[in-house]
């Protein structure tokens, strides 16, 4: 029955088995250590060699039954966990998977340094080897750093296909008088050999600090793309704001656009002076804030000038700043320049007064 659940699983997931050397895989070693790349590399060697997985997860029990977990004490402490493994294997047929290595890496540059308890259970164990890989047109990593097991199951769904190729070695047995972490390291110097990587000394723990530091990176790049973001937003309306306030006929949205590609209300208002940007005048003129609050300083009322305001036709026909003649020299074209310049931000000074009249 469970196999049947099993291989249905594995159909779905999209898991597909290769074995090589398995001359090597019904040995009478009790315990298989096996490097790890995925959270569902025990599906795999279960589907081709049955064996059971000491159980870390808080699962249903027919879930647990249905994955190959089984719960030997894994929270009640190293010593009770030995203990129910030796039981396990005095008791049942099924052989003991075991991932020395305590997390997943991609299985391509080295192996995590490996841990001691599997190798305190007996004298002999049974190395496997993995490799997984998926079709190079779709690209996607077995697992990445600091990835969730649910995102790693997606994508097994996802991808037509992951590839386990399995390869057994000769079970290695303890050399005598050799420790427990002798043992372990001859071992994983075995496996990184067959793998044609290193043996790091690197454990677990020093991945779980180096998955804090990336994720924590990534964050900290976040905020401050979001806060420059915000900042630069403010600083595009103060500006806009400014050249509004010189050139009040303009459109809102046209400033803003060449602000985007100038960072200056300077050359934004050269620009529009110029004649370098096109755009369409609004007829009404809208007394932006500043202009209202510099009212009581700088008076452009009929009463002050004794004379009637322009309307909208002497308004714009006084915009037409175009020079009678162009100038010979350098000199004389930028004195035009200069010229017409002034006259532009004089009337603009005028239409905002003639606004505040109207207002």
């Amino acid at each position: 029955m469970r196999s049947f659940v099993l291989r249905t699983m594995c159909y779905v997931l999209g898991i597909v088995v290769h074995e090589s050397d398995t001359k090597h895989k019904n040995s009478d070693a009790r315990v298989l250590v096996m490097n790890h790349v995925t959270v569902l590399d025990h599906l795999a060697v279960d589907l081709v060699l049955p064996c059971t997985v000491p159980s870390v997860w808080d699962l249903p029990k027919v879930l647990t039954w249905c994955l190959g977990y089984k719960d030997l004490g894994v929270k009640q402490g190293r010593e009770i966990l030995i203990e129910n493994v030796r039981q396990h294997c005095n008791e049942s047929d099924l052989k003991i998977l075991v991932h020395p290595e305590g997390a997943t890496t991609n299985g391509r540059v080295g192996l995590l340094k490996f841990g001691t308890w599997p190798f305190c259970i007996g004298n002999e164990v049974l190395p496997v080897l993995l490799n997984v890989r998926r079709f190079s047109l779709l690209n996607i990593a077995p697992s990445v750093i600091g990835s969730r097991w649910w995102s790693d199951l997606f994508w097994f769904l996802f991808s037509p296909c992951t590839i386990f190729t399995i390869r057994y070695l000769p079970p290695m047995q303890r050399i005598d008088g050799a420790s427990d972490e002798e043992f372990s390291a001859h071992v994983c110097q075995t496996m990184a050999t067959g793998l044609n990587i290193n043996a790091t000394t690197f454990t677990c723990a020093d991945k779980v600090e180096f998955v804090k530091r990336v994720l924590f990176q990534q964050q900290n790049q976040l905020v401050a793309r979001h806060t420059t973001s915000s900042n630069s937003g403010l600083l595009i309306s103060v500006m806009a704001q400014q050249v509004k306030e010189v050139l009040p006929y303009v459109p809102m949205d046209v400033i803003r656009r060449d602000l985007l590609s100038t960072n200056s209300v300077s050359l934004t208002i050269s620009n529009i002076l110029e004649g370098s940007i096109g755009y369409v005048p609004e007829t009404t003129v809208v007394a932006s804030p500043s202009c209202a609050s510099s009212s009581s300083s700088i008076s452009f009322s009929n009463e002050d000038r004794n004379e009637e305001p322009l309307t909208d036709d002497q308004y714009y026909t006084a915009l037409n700043t175009a020079a009678s003649s162009f100038g010979k020299t350098a000199q004389e074209r930028t004195m035009s320049y200069q010229e017409r310049k002034r006259r532009l931000i004089e009337m603009s000074q005028i239409g905002r007064a003639s606004c505040r009249e109207r207002v």
